[in-house]
């Protein structure tokens, strides 16, 4: 909305029944209460007012850079003021999360992880990034919510290694109580059918995570419910190709409608199967060289 305001903003936001989080930085570089209103209590408390007034639904926190106790602090001031007015929260720039979730459940995610915002910056994470990603999962995923920014397909800068099917298969590998997407609009709106409709059905929050396959730096397969859906997601951080089978025992009973997107014939395209499943089955996928694959299982009955 060029020349408009931040409320008209949120206004029709909310007329297309889209929530809008807006961005801060934490205030820790420059303590300006008006540049960074975050960092001091009675500005903190000022602002989240005046965005839960307007219908906001939560804020996104950057730059801390910094574990010192006032720090870690700061954190826990703005969780509280924010669930107060009942504001989401996404710390980004920030440590990794320490259980801070039980607590206030309103923390959706946390950075503290070398994420897709990396292929900007650093043309060393484009070739690392399809191995790092299957460490992700075993190592700082494990601790909780990570802000990766995943489900990126087109080139800011640095190349990417990962296929599509790969990046496609971060939405379901990578867990996040807020899921952000970053790439552009047009990206997602270009992708084939097959892909457009997982992302838009695709969970943030899950009932049940199981490790399906897997060994840190080399391939990671994991299955999630939500209600009586499953979502699965594998990916490749190996230069070969790399053959699994998807054991659908989890499914339990009934039969389910099956949507699984894997690579297709280049590192750009998909090869989309639509069949019927149950428990009884199982499905082989062909993974390329940093590829992967997204599936998933609705029931039917």
């Amino acid at each position: 909305m060029q020349g408009g305001s931040w409320q008209a903003l949120a206004r029709y936001a909310a007329s297309k029944n889209v929530g809008l989080l807006f961005w801060y930085e934490s205030g820790v570089r420059r303590p300006d209460p008006e540049k960074a209103p975050m960092y001091q209590a009675p500005s903190r408390r000022e602002e989240l007012s005046k965005l839960a007034g307007a219908g906001a639904r939560g804020i996104k926190v950057d730059f801390f850079e910094s574990d010192k106790q006032d720090t870690i602090r700061l954190y826990l001031g703005i969780l509280e003021d924010a669930a107060a007015q009942k504001l989401l929260v996404d710390f980004h720039g920030s440590t990794l999360p320490r259980g801070w979730e039980r607590t206030y459940p309103n923390l959706m995610s946390s950075e503290g992880v070398r994420g897709a915002e990396m292929y900007q910056f650093d043309a060393a994470f484009a070739q690392y990034a399809p191995t790092h990603n299957t460490m992700l999962v075993f190592t700082r995923n494990v601790v909780g919510p990570m802000d990766y920014t995943p489900v990126t397909f087109s080139y800011v800068k640095n190349r990417h290694h990962t296929s599509w099917g790969h990046e496609l298969a971060l939405s379901v590998v990578f867990e996040s109580g807020l899921q952000h997407l970053a790439d552009s609009p047009q990206s997602y709106l270009g992708l084939p059918d097959e892909a457009r409709s997982f992302l838009a059905s695709v969970p943030a929050a899950w009932d049940e995570t199981r490790l399906l396959d897997g060994e840190p730096g080399k391939f990671a397969v994991v299955a999630r419910r939500r209600g009586r859906s499953w979502y699965v997601g594998g990916i490749n951080g190996a230069a070969e190709v790399r053959k699994v089978t998807v054991p659908l025992d989890l499914l339990g009973n009934g039969t389910f409608d099956m949507l699984l997107v894997a690579d297709g014939r280049t590192e750009t395209a998909f090869l989309p199967t639509k069949r019927q499943r149950n428990a009884t089955d199982a499905q082989a996928i062909e993974l390329r060289p940093y590829g992967g694959f997204a599936m998933r299982l609705v029931p039917l009955n």
